[in-house]
């Protein structure tokens, strides 16, 4: 009897089973379906603006079983087709790792638009992206500003991984663009204290019209540390700042040095 019913156990295990792999292989061929659809309104040249925007948002709800075929996009010969690849891939963030190598080649693309949604998008790969450091860096020379603004970020996601790049990122702290300029300013404080090189500039950038330059160059003072410490009397002068986020950002990075030093 006991034998008896744990055979009618074991098959009712065996049918729940057999059902939920059917389940999940009907899932999976419905997903592929999804993502072939939608890829076919990104190529299609009848496709609005609209349909692509709706497809792409389909493709990162998805997420990471649509990164393959996207990848396969980044080669399109239609530019609006890497385009929204790209913007995809960046909207989807982690898990998108596998793309990093069709992502430095866009930044070689002839659309500003894909290099800098390609810079975007490595930025959110973070530290995995550090290959994609030496096209960064070229990419912060981009006669483009949005293309040099991406660059900086993504910079500095990768973080400390990123510290040849110190040079350059401190060189766009001069730039006209205020954009690029917060940018830059932002990622040398993502690399800390590989970034001490950048410490005169930073000082400088305290005095720039732009109050979010000046927030973000107090904070990369701040995570360079004790280093920094020829920026106090500058800091301290931040203090009196006519921006409170920039009054706040003082304060921190003061802290950072260290108060001894105050």
């Amino acid at each position: 009897m006991l034998n008896r019913k744990k055979l009618v156990v074991l098959i009712f295990l065996l049918l729940i089973i057999a059902l939920w792999l059917s389940a999940s292989r009907k899932a999976a061929a419905d997903q592929a379906e999804e993502i072939n659809q939608n890829m076919n309104i990104l190529k299609s040249t009848d496709s609005s603006p609209a349909d692509r925007q709706n497809a792409v948002t389909r493709l990162v709800k998805i997420g990471t079983p649509a990164v393959p075929i996207l990848i396969k996009a980044l080669q399109d010969d239609n530019p609006i087709v890497r385009l929204n690849a790209v913007v995809a891939l960046k909207a989807i963030g982690p898990g998108t790792e596998e793309a990093i190598p069709g992502l430095i080649k866009e930044l070689q693309d002839r659309n500003y638009q894909v290099r800098g949604n390609a810079a975007g998008a490595l930025a959110v790969t973070g530290p995995w992206a550090k290959e994609a450091v030496p096209s960064l860096i070229e990419a912060l020379a981009n006669r483009n500003s949005y293309v040099r603004e991406n660059a900086a970020i993504a910079l500095g996601s990768i973080g400390a991984a990123a510290k040849e790049a110190v040079p350059n990122l401190t060189k766009a702290l001069q730039e006209d663009n205020s954009e690029v300029k917060v940018a830059a300013a932002w990622a040398l404080g993502q690399l800390g204290q590989e970034g001490l090189e950048a410490v005169p500039d930073l000082i400088k950038a305290l005095q720039a019209r732009n109050h979010p330059v000046r927030e973000n160059a107090a904070a990369a003072l701040g995570a360079i540390g004790p280093a920094a410490k020829e920026a106090v009397p500058a800091l301290n002068k931040a203090l009196q700042d006519r921006n409170p986020d920039v009054r706040k950002s003082a304060s921190w990075a003061l802290e950072r040095i260290g108060s001894a030093t105050r």
